[in-house]
């Protein structure tokens, strides 16, 4: 599901008292594009318990105060209504294709734009991080563990004292299908991010200026889709990689 018809009209439907999924998700290429939004039911018999539910990704923001040196669930406030989005991809591949060109990618350099992103990969190489050199490392998760990206909003509440992941996906080795899942937590759509006390002093003042995650999380989707550069805050603007 990619969010309701934009045909429909964002600024009526919220106007007339409802938070459309849209502006959170995305929306359909048309009126005729399936899929509706409704709550995310899991059965997994043996692990997830039938009729609960999980904060867990909140919990985590919990762990970031505490290593921040931030009172006790100070991130809950901006976080207990986020924007959350489960995203299943594909790379593939074909023996028949041609010889992928120098330095062609099958995703570009990119940062994430919310605030953590938890990543299930298979083992295919191809997913590479920028490290603080400035050189690029490729990442193939251990059996069973799950990769964890800092986004964006991160980069902004901690004034890069934690910096967000900057990371790209290249073809690989060879033919073959590269396959992960990605779960992408933003902050609430109304939360005002800003530099926390923690992070800044005389010697190191705010470098990003105050921003809606609703907003900032638009700039960033809606530049691509309408062919035009983001004019969203971009961390990764002094790493571009060698």
């Amino acid at each position: 599901d990619n969010g309701h018809s934009h045909y429909t009209g964002w600024q009526d439907l919220v106007d007339a008292g409802h938070a459309p999924s849209g502006p959170f998700r995305g929306h359909k290429g048309d009126i005729w594009e399936g899929g509706h939004r409704v709550p995310l039911v899991v059965r997994w018999p043996g692990k997830v318990a039938a009729g609960s539910s999980s904060d867990q990704m909140v919990s985590l923001t919990d762990v970031f105060a505490t290593a921040l040196g931030m009172p006790d669930g100070w991130f809950r406030p901006f976080v207990e209504r986020s924007t959350t989005t489960l995203r299943t991809i594909n790379y593939e591949r074909r023996a028949a294709e041609p010889e992928p060109l120098p330095n062609q990618q099958g995703m570009g350099a990119h940062t994430d734009y919310g605030v953590v992103t938890v990543l299930w990969a298979d083992d295919t190489p191809g997913l590479e991080i920028l490290g603080a050199e400035g050189e690029w490392h490729g990442v193939v998760p251990e059996p069973g563990s799950l990769l964890v990206n800092l986004g964006d909003l991160t980069a902004e509440w901690t004034n890069d004292r934690w910096r967000s992941t900057l990371h790209r996906v290249t073809p690989g080795g060879g033919p073959g299908r590269r396959r992960s899942t990605a779960f992408f937590f933003d902050a609430n759509w109304d939360a005002v991010i800003e530099c926390i006390p923690t992070c800044t002093d005389a010697v190191h003042p705010p470098r990003y200026p105050p921003v809606v995650a609703g907003e900032h999380l638009m700039a960033k989707l809606m530049g691509p889709r309408t062919l035009r550069r983001s004019d969203a805050i971009d961390t990764a603007a002094d790493r571009r990689g060698r």
